[in-house]
């Protein structure tokens, strides 16, 4: 019997979520700025969304695994704007729910990305050409999506809990989102690099939860 992976740290799932601001064709970054050009992604969990208590649990196990690993039993408080995660408020963006919550991950390998279908051998189809990639994770659209959650106490940008993209697989079409949503990934990350994380080939199961 094969042994399963040892689940890293901080790593989680997160289902039906809603995709915004995709940078997952190639590293984007700031103009004249090219060398910490990122893969990234926001991710929204709705509380009307069948996975909203899920995906809220999964965040908080992960944020909890991560800062024991970096800082032990005793993990100092890290201020609202140094967490890749928020909460959305009434006033922040008419297309999602007050309480909605938002996450922002990054990283400078392109992240494993799949679609709702497999081949003939079982495994996911996955999705490389860029021109592919612009067409199917479009803002709006509904997908499942792996990423790791890491601490980091940098000399010059301070302490931070981050997020790193490991895997998306496009879910469903929903609504084009008409303009980007509340925070550009570009706009609040400063660290200088994040962290390539190896991503299993069963990172997205047969357990019937990823796709519908």
């Amino acid at each position: 019997m094969t042994d399963k992976p040892v689940k890293k740290p901080g790593r989680m799932k997160l289902r039906n979520v809603r995709l915004s601001y995709p940078h997952l064709d190639k590293p984007h970054g700031f103009a004249g700025d090219q060398d910490r050009a990122a893969y990234s992604a926001n991710f929204i969990t709705q509380p009307s969304d069948e996975e909203f208590d899920a995906n809220r649990a999964a965040i908080k196990k992960a944020v909890a695994e991560a800062m024991r690993e970096k800082w032990g039993s005793n993990p100092p408080k890290i201020k609202r704007d140094r967490r890749f995660y928020t909460t959305l408020e009434e006033d922040d963006d008419d297309n999602f729910e007050p309480g909605s919550i938002l996450v922002r991950a990054r990283s400078k390998a392109r992240p494993v990305l799949v679609s709702n279908q497999r081949d003939e051998n079982g495994k996911w189809i996955r999705i490389e050409d860029e021109e592919e990639i612009r067409k199917v994770f479009y803002a709006g659209c509904r997908v499942n999506a792996t990423v790791t959650v890491w601490c980091l106490d940098h000399p010059e940008y301070g302490r931070r809990i981050s997020c790193a993209l490991d895997a998306v697989q496009f879910r469903a079409h929903d609504k084009r989102l008409g303009g980007s949503v509340v925070v550009d990934p570009d706009d609040v990350f400063d660290e200088d690099d994040v962290p390539e994380v190896e991503v299993a080939d069963d990172d997205f199961d047969d357990d019937g939860d990823d796709v519908i």
